[in-house]
């Protein structure tokens, strides 16, 4: 189990609600961009503040397991997915199956931390779109960015 700062993972596990309650289905498109990167720039937060520790003599499997329990805390199925793939991968290279490739061959926070800036950063140009999508079609523009 990861340390944990409580205030940062209640903000997440607020943001994470209000995405399920919303459904996708009721909201603007910067309304759901918006909570996109909220949710991106939290996790961004979280494995920045608390890395994974790097054990280097684990086999790649293993090293990508404790990634899948460092993440689990954050209650976030796109992230823990995206960690079991690694797992997945990790384990099929091991055993001789080169089906998929593996990320990369440096630790694995700085592969996590490389996979969730993208995302965030996805987020972000999404937000930007969304935000001069709404401008072009002269929606009023929200003041709460």
């Amino acid at each position: 189990m990861a340390p944990t700062d409580r205030s940062l993972l209640n903000e997440l596990s607020d943001t994470l609600a209000a995405i399920d309650r919303a459904g996708w289905d009721g909201l603007s498109h910067v309304a759901r961009a918006r909570l996109d990167y909220r949710k991106w720039k939290l996790i961004q937060d979280y494995v920045t503040r608390f890395p994974v520790v790097d054990r280097a003599h684990l086999i790649r499997s293993l090293q990508w397991r404790d990634v899948v329990e460092h993440v689990r805390d954050l209650n976030d199925l796109e992230i823990l997915d995206w960690a079991l793939q690694q797992v997945e991968i990790a384990t099929h290279h091991e055993a001789g199956i080169q089906d998929l490739r593996p990320h990369g061959s440096c630790p694995c926070q700085t592969l996590l931390l490389r996979h969730v800036s993208g995302r965030k950063q996805k987020a972000n140009l999404v937000l930007k779109w969304a935000l001069a999508d709404g401008e072009a079609r002269g929606e009023a523009r929200d003041q709460t960015e």
